[in-house]
């Protein structure tokens, strides 16, 4: 098990590397941590971009305190059909294998690289 959460930790560090790499999508400054619309507990999107926003850390605070409002900026942003599929997706059981993990760890290095 130890392995798997090794692995886990070093996705979610790929996916924060390349977020950071954005300004805030909500007032444009320079994004300092990643935001997710649907909780990192939820496996389906923990690595979906469509699911990871780049805020800074004040706009962060403001989505955490505003569930809500945040998910209505981010249908905004997105549109409805490109959020009602991540709705559709984090709404669905992903059991990811090891093999599928490794790919997409190696997958997030090649973004990373660009």
């Amino acid at each position: 098990m130890g392995a798997l959460k090794n692995l886990i930790s070093r996705l979610d560090a790929l996916v924060s590397q390349i977020v950071r790499k954005n300004r805030c999508k909500r007032c444009a400054s320079w994004a300092s941590e990643p935001a997710h619309v649907f909780g990192r507990k939820n496996l389906s999107v923990r690595w979906d971009f469509d699911n990871v926003i780049p805020l800074c850390r004040r706009c962060h605070g403001w989505a955490h305190g505003h569930e809500e409002k945040f998910k209505e900026f981010v249908r905004m942003i997105f549109g409805d059909e490109r959020y009602d599929k991540l709705v559709l997706k984090a709404n669905s059981v992903k059991i990811w294998t090891e093999g599928e993990l490794l790919q997409l760890e190696q997958d997030l290095k090649c973004i990373l690289a660009r």
